[in-house]
């Protein structure tokens, strides 16, 4: 593989990490916050798993895209995490609580 092409193909391989990144980064803002306003640790150990299973992502997506599901994974769960974190949040700031 001539190097112009190897370069094209890491280039690309970032843009989608990147894109990725960007799409997610949303709900993860929002459920870190939501979550932080009634458990700030479990917010804060829930979002620097998050960010942490980001970089696995990153690295192994960059390397192969079939390695990127570890990372996946554990950025999913991490979310997963803060996704109830922030319905029970949302739970215990409303009136019915």
């Amino acid at each position: 593989m001539s190097t112009d092409k190897k370069e094209q193909k890491e280039f690309n391989y970032a843009q989608r990490v990147h894109g990725n990144y960007v799409e997610g980064f949303t709900l993860y803002i929002l459920f870190l916050i939501i979550t932080g306003l009634s458990f700030p640790v479990y917010a804060a150990v829930a979002g620097a798993i998050y960010i942490v299973g980001r970089q696995v992502y990153s690295i192994g997506y960059m390397i192969h895209p079939q390695k990127r599901m570890y990372g996946a994974i554990i950025f999913d769960l991490a979310l997963l995490a803060l996704l109830g974190g922030a319905i029970y949040s949302a739970y215990l700031l409303s009136p019915l609580a």
